[in-house]
């Protein structure tokens, strides 16, 4: 036990100094590796020392070369600015002067077409080609300037145009003659009038429904001599027509009302059918109405005091005298005056409804005129239409005078609908109320007649 405590002693000490030893080298070995690192630390510093100057140098250097180049970039910007800045100006003024020379191409365009329109018939064929030349040209060119330039051709076209008509000019060319020939002469053109004399006759010069310039003459004056004298240079009298063609045109326009009737179409025929036939019926039935004679108020109070007076022969020879159906309806109320009352009251209310249908019949044909007539002339309106829009399908919008027989059809007999209901329809109301009128009077004596009676008997 002893021997193994020893031995752990001897073993503990021989470990201790081993540790010591070990320690020693190891802190030495420390000693020189820090040494080592610090040498190696110092030369590194002395070295980046060395390198740190011109390093500092050079980014001093470019951090004054990135100045530079920022200021010049900024000097860039702003030039570009600058540069885009004039650019959006000159697009903006190129565009004004774009719009500019529209404008003025519109104003020349819209110009030379007035003038195309306002050339007289008569010099169609001197001005039409050329102007029609102009606007093809000018329509045609892809430089807003070129066209432009062709337009402002016609400006003087119509220059040279009034400075030729201002004193009046003469001029050779064609035109149709009143019995469709067409043939060469002389036109002289005084203002917005123009006049045409050749071998065959002449005429004041109006547009044709060819277009071409026509010859209407002017009866009792012989236009040939007086476009003869101004020709020549000598002097003459010329006709002149103040209303520049209305007038005339205006009387082309009357028409007789039989004429007005067939530009109706088919559908007038119903209606002036149901006009003629209201208007008989209603003549008859205003003779027949207005000879309905009633008798006078104090009638019925004669007869009842006959029959109180028991004078009954007297009240059936005075009723005998009394005209219309209410005579009829107190005649056979004095024949039956002894019955009970309710019974004459009962013959009286039979004779007024006997004679209702009587005074009331045909009517009814009168108010329906008045309102089948408009639905007539509704439908004539619809039909025209449609032969309307068939003619816009064929021949377009261009020329109204195309469209004018449906445009006539379609409201003519509107007109003549309405024409022959508002009559009718007064009509209708005078004469239901006159046939009201005889009712009443004959229901106002019927029932003062019972009433008279049936005081007598009480008496």
């Amino acid at each position: 036990m002893k021997r193994s405590l020893y031995f752990l002693l001897i073993s503990l000490f021989s470990l201790q100094l081993l540790s010591a030893q070990s320690l020693d080298s190891v802190k030495q070995s420390a000693n020189a590796d820090l040494e080592a690192a610090l040498s190696e630390l110092a030369e590194l510093r002395a070295e980046i020392r060395e390198e740190k100057i011109p390093l500092a140098q050079e980014r001093r250097n470019l951090e004054a070369e990135v100045r530079t180049l920022r200021g010049e970039a900024a000097a860039a910007r702003a030039v570009q600015d600058n540069a885009d800045l004039r650019l959006d100006q000159l697009r903006s003024q190129i565009k004004g002067r774009e719009e500019e020379i529209q404008y003025a191409s519109n104003l020349l365009d819209e110009y030379v077409r007035g003038l195309q329109a306002r050339i007289h018939v008569s010099e169609v064929e001197s001005y039409e080609p050329k102007l029609l030349e102009i606007l093809n040209s000018a329509e045609a060119s892809e430089d807003g300037e070129t066209s432009i330039t062709q337009l402002a051709n016609g400006i003087g076209l119509g220059l040279e145009r009034a400075k030729e008509i201002s004193g009046g000019s003469s001029f050779q060319g064609g035109a149709v003659l009143p019995d469709g020939s067409y043939t060469q002469g002389t036109f002289l053109l005084a203002g917005p009038l123009a006049y045409f004399s050749s071998e065959k006759g002449g005429g004041l010069v109006i547009r044709g429904e060819s277009l071409r310039p026509a010859v209407e003459p002017i009866p009792e004056y012989d236009i040939s001599e007086a476009v003869a004298s101004a020709t020549s240079g000598s002097t003459g009298l010329i006709p002149i027509d103040a209303s520049m063609g209305n007038a005339r045109a205006i009387e082309q326009t009357k028409e007789t009302l039989i004429e007005h009737i067939q530009k109706g179409g088919v559908w007038i025929v119903p209606i002036l059918g149901f006009a003629l036939v209201s208007l008989v019926i209603a003549a008859f039935k205003a003779l027949e109405l207005y000879g309905i004679k009633t008798p006078d108020e104090g009638a019925v109070a004669k007869l009842v005091g006959l029959i109180k007076e028991g004078k009954h022969e007297e009240a059936t020879e005075s009723a005998a005298h009394l005209p219309g159906p209410a005579g009829d309806m107190l005649r056979i109320g004095v024949r039956h005056s002894g019955e009970s009352v309710a019974l004459v009251e009962e013959l009286c209310i039979e004779k007024v409804v006997e004679t209702q249908p009587r005074v009331q019949r045909l009517l009814s044909f009168v108010a329906t005129t008045a309102a089948v007539s408009p639905l007539l002339g509704l439908l004539g309106t619809v039909t025209g239409m449609i032969n309307t829009f068939k003619l816009i399908t064929i021949f377009g919008t261009g020329d109204a005078r195309n469209l004018s027989s449906g445009i006539s059809e379609a409201l003519i007999t509107t007109e003549f609908g309405l024409i022959v209901a508002i009559p009718a329809l007064i009509l209708h109301a005078v004469l239901s109320r006159r046939a009201n009128g005889i009712l009443a009077t004959m229901e106002k004596q019927a029932i003062a007649f019972v009433n008279g009676l049936k005081i007598a008997r009480e008496k």
